[in-house]
């Protein structure tokens, strides 16, 4: 088969040829010399940007070891000092290398368009540019943090002082730091998606955690900016402040975390006491005597008609109790105070264990985190006749010397103060109420507010237990919580108290457990029983919950919280265990439950259980440390139900 003929001879190639002249030649030569050149620096610069980008990511690396716990305010692996000033010269070095490696690279990332058109490393290659950004943006405004808030890791000075350089005068850079920071967010969540290929995928490793760490920055530039706000007016920058403090004895368990054994009244200025005074709370009852009507379930349990400062934590909600000290303040003393600040002696243990050793006039030996309780507790509960006046020498000077030794703490001193007030603050041994908004404001930022805060679309359960044995026995009451969502989202509360007085015979004070005094409500006496843990407790449930059935106790409802409120009793002798049970069907279908940490519960445990046909899952199973959100798994319709 032939091909068809169209006609004519076709003309060679070659006589179309002709003899470049030497004007093309020399085109085409420095043509050819430019692409040799330009591949040669293309090279060079690759080479280049690639050792630098790594320099920075070593650096980087090491710092995000650092810089994250900073922004969760995990101060088990704070720096000191050293390590301080170390992390900060790491970010500036990671930095001057990023901005090298941008350098290097020039004109090269105008040529990122080609990724669309280039196999394996296309997707790298459009967004090496971005990804550069990203990295030098983070670094710079982290380290510009770390440099605004370097007088309260290293400075000198009160710590008072430190954190209004930091909070008030730098706070508007500062601000503007954490700002850039949290704008990036978006960025670092699109670039984690990017399915990183070479040498970037190894920088890209960086992002799931540096996400995590951004997206706390939003919550650490709200705290920050209720600090330059509030925090004059807390420390009485500018005015002298007064606050009532209030001692709170987790032996004598009460629904703001214990018995109003101890009180005071503080004045503030400029960061520094002005003035202390520190009594025993029975030197506090007026002269003469008032008559106020007490709380009606306080009354009920205790089988008293007299109203006391040292009975006014009878609300779990800390500001509700707090209004209640402010009151008898300014009615029996004619104090007006601007705040209440309450501790539990775990958080003077608590403090020791951050500050060091201290020596205190009328104990025998420096006090240390180890034998705070048994040195204390000696002193405070051994001698019946002396106890008040123990109490407002011993007590008073061991918590002046813990205000005078947290605001002289230096630098090295932050990591170990700041995770001890955390964790004070989180169990509820430290809560703070201040009339002013901006100290409110404050204190609920660092959680120290102690108010119940159901949320929308989860479950709440508060279990607040009142000790009405007029005895110090918390030391051998132990307490569990189980809270169990059945698979028709029904939810049973169980809570048990276990009471072993006798395995503690002589390891703790001589109180413990003795003069026990029962109200019998029916017959209107009392009735001396040692060794007895005599309990009012409440169960707080949202509003809209419909409790279906109890047992172990008969309850009396109440609103309170704007919650509904199951109040019963118990008496646990020693060696008994006595367990209640509540079911209730929450309102709609909760995606969670919130359960609420009292403060003062020295052993107490959680359990949260669902369960789906015959079977359980744990989802959490552990000691009660802190207010515990759980995430509550969907409920399974039943087999053959669509």
């Amino acid at each position: 088969m032939h091909p068809a003929h169209l006609g004519g001879s076709l003309t060679s190639m070659r006589r179309l040829r002709r003899p470049l002249g030497r004007r093309e030649q020399i085109t085409l030569a420095v043509v050819a010399a430019l692409v040799v050149l330009i591949g040669v620096d293309a090279g060079l610069r690759v080479r280049d940007a690639r050792r630098e980008a790594k320099a920075a990511l070593v650096l980087l690396d090491r710092s995000r070891a650092t810089l994250g716990p900073l922004l969760r305010f995990d101060t088990t692996v704070w720096p000191g000092r050293e390590g301080y000033a170390r992390l900060q010269e790491d970010l500036r070095g990671a930095e001057r290398h990023l901005r090298r490696t941008d350098e290097r690279l020039g004109y090269l990332q105008w040529f990122a368009g080609a990724g669309w058109v280039i196999p394996r490393y296309g997707e790298t290659v459009r967004n090496g540019p971005a990804l550069l950004d990203f990295a030098t943006t983070v670094t710079a405004e982290a380290s510009g943090v770390l440099e605004e808030a370097e007088p309260l890791f290293v400075g000198t000075g009160t710590s008072g002082d430190r954190a209004r350089a930091v909070f008030v005068d730098r706070h508007e850079a500062l601000d503007g730091h954490l700002g850039r920071l949290d704008d990036v967010r978006d960025d670092a969540e699109r670039l984690a998606d990017v399915g990183w290929a070479g040498p970037a995928r190894r920088a890209a490793t960086l992002l799931p955690e540096l996400n995590e760490d951004l997206a706390r920055v939003g919550s650490v530039r709200a705290t920050a900016k209720r600090m330059a706000v509030g925090l004059d007016p807390l420390l009485g920058y500018g005015g002298e402040r007064t606050y009532i403090v209030l001692g709170q004895n987790e032996q004598e368990i009460r629904p703001t975390g214990g018995f109003l054994g101890t009180m005071g009244v503080v004045k503030v200025a400029d960061g520094n006491i002005a003035s202390f005074e520190y009594a025993s709370a029975y030197e506090y009852d007026p002269k003469p005597d008032k008559y106020r009507t007490p709380p009606p379930d306080f009354a009920l349990g205790n089988g008293v008609r007299f109203y006391y400062v040292r009975d006014a934590n009878w609300s779990p909600s800390f500001p509700e109790s707090a209004g209640e000290v402010l009151r008898f303040f300014r009615e029996d003393r004619a104090v007006h105070a601007d705040g209440v600040v309450a501790v539990d002696t775990e958080m003077l243990r608590m403090l020791l264990q951050a500050l060091g050793p201290m020596t205190v006039e009328g104990v025998d030996v420096p006090l240390t985190a180890e034998n705070f309780y048994s040195a204390l507790e000696e002193e405070i509960f051994g001698d019946k006749s002396a106890v008040v006046a123990k109490k407002r020498t011993i007590l008073g000077r061991v918590l002046k010397q813990s205000i005078d030794r947290m605001q002289a703490a230096d630098a090295d001193k932050v990591p170990a103060l700041v995770a001890v007030l955390r964790q004070g603050v989180d169990g509820r041994h430290l809560q703070l109420f201040g009339r002013d908004e901006r100290v409110q404001a404050v204190s609920e930022g660092f959680g120290a507010d102690g108010t119940m805060r159901p949320r929308a679309r989860r479950d709440f359960v508060a279990v607040v237990d009142a000790n009405v044995s007029y005895s110090k026995i918390a030391a051998a009451i132990s307490r569990e919580t189980t809270y169990l969502r059945r698979a028709d989202g029904r939810v049973d509360v169980f809570v048990s108290w276990r009471n072993d007085l006798t395995e503690f015979a002589g390891q703790r004070y001589k109180r413990l457990g003795k003069s026990a005094t029962l109200y019998l409500p029916d017959s209107n006496t009392f009735v001396k029983t040692q060794g007895v843990y005599g309990n009012m407790f409440r169960i707080f449930l949202p509003q809209g919950t419909t409790v279906e059935s109890v047992e172990g106790f008969s309850p009396i409802y109440r609103i309170e919280q704007g919650m509904t409120v199951l109040v019963g009793r118990v008496e646990v002798h020693d060696g008994e265990q006595k367990t209640i049970a509540v079911t209730y069907l929450p309102a709609g279908t909760p995606l969670g439950v919130d359960l609420w940490k009292q403060g003062g519960q020295e052993r107490d445990r959680l359990r949260v259980l669902a369960a789906s046909g015959r079977q359980q899952e744990t989802l959490f199973d552990g000691p009660f440390v802190q207010d515990t959100p759980v995430v509550l798994p969907p409920i399974q319709p039943p087999a053959g139900v669509r």
